[in-house]
């Protein structure tokens, strides 16, 4: 069963009024009457057995985060770990660290850091920005980097870890247990309207279908901006009924030009936080009473920037599950990039 998202639980009053007055809803006697009317509260949030509490410390806020998920490897809950821990030429980073990162800004290759760290963790913050590349500089105050600063942390971001050899973290196919897992979050049923707007080779569509029975009476936008994939897509549903390919781009395509649909489903490109923009975009494209579910970086379950806050916002404001996929997820895709899958009812 889904997670409600309908109160929001800080870690104290403090925290609550914080982050209402930033939305000019703050003051003790408003705290006091969202407490009463169950849209406040102090402490971590009730978890079923398939669920665990998140802190974002930044905000002093909790949220639920799905840790168990159906058809795919079911993991135990991890132990307490070390904030780095070696794995071949990975380093795994801790939760801890990245959110301290999450919450760093950069001028070109300067990054700062914020908030006052105790010298334990300052120390292994340190560790990871100098095995990053980036070196405290005193005279600039900041670790200073030989690249934009905001490039060099993209990849420690979304994938928790740290790798000699940097990845490309932009689209990657979807594999068939995750796109499996979104169709059947999605509930698309028979004579539905579908769009998958950043469609690849086609594997969501192909999830799709293979839940539904043949001939399939549906229709499904399938979009997809390159030309190779596009073309490969085509020729994958070229013969199926009710399946339309093209070479879109689908950041540029205004949804009042176009009818909505009861259902997107979509894997888009994470980094630079495009997931995000993709994903905003694409709720403009739905019907009323219709669903979005998406495959996302597991970073916007943690960072603090405004943007991923006002996205997190988006999410409780409309009924929203994140459940977060294992750890190698990706890896058949050549990826070791962590991600969830984000489902909003608009």
């Amino acid at each position: 069963m889904p997670s409600s998202f309908g109160t929001n639980h800080f870690v104290n009053l403090d925290a609550a009024s914080r982050y209402y007055e930033a939305y000019g809803e703050g003051g003790p006697t408003s705290i006091k009457q969202m407490i009463a009317e169950g849209r406040i509260a102090i402490g971590p949030p009730p978890c079923k057995p398939d669920e665990r509490a998140i802190l974002n410390r930044e905000e002093g806020r909790y949220f639920r985060e799905i840790v168990d998920v159906a058809q795919l490897a079911h993991q135990p809950a991890a132990a307490a770990a070390p904030s780095m821990k070696k794995e071949g030429a990975r380093m795994k980073i801790s939760n801890e660290i990245l959110a301290v990162l999450s919450t760093a800004t950069t001028d070109g290759p300067r990054l700062f850091l914020h908030g006052e760290l105790d010298r334990k963790l300052y120390q292994e913050v340190n560790k990871v920005l100098e095995a990053n590349g980036g070196k405290w500089n005193r005279s600039a105050r900041a670790h200073v980097f030989s690249e934009p600063a905001a490039e060099a942390i993209e990849q420690v971001l979304l994938t928790g870890e740290f790798q000699n050899i940097k990845q490309d973290l932009g689209q990657f196919d979807t594999p068939d247990l995750v796109a499996g897992r979104v169709a059947e979050l999605a509930e698309v049923r028979e004579n539905m309207t579908v769009l998958e707007p950043s469609a690849g080779i086609g594997n969501l569509v192909a999830a799709i279908l293979k839940r539904l029975p043949e001939p399939a009476r549906i229709i499904i936008r399938a979009n997809e901006i390159d030309e190779k994939r596009c073309r490969q897509l085509s020729e994958r549903f070229d013969i199926v009924s009710g399946v339309r390919c093209g070479r879109v781009d689908f950041m540029k395509v205004d949804p009042a030009a176009v009818s909505p649909y009861d259902r997107v489903l979509m894997n888009p490109p994470f980094a630079k936080q495009a997931d995000i923009a993709h994903v905003m975009h694409a709720s403009r494209f739905v019907k009323p009473g219709g669903r979005l579910v998406s495959i996302m970086s597991a970073s916007v379950t943690f960072r603090s920037d405004a943007r991923t806050k006002a996205f997190r916002e988006f999410v409780d404001a409309n009924e929203g599950v994140i459940e977060r996929l294992p750890e190698g997820a990706f890896k058949e895709s050549g990826t070791a990039v962590n991600a969830v899958i984000v489902s909003v009812n608009l």
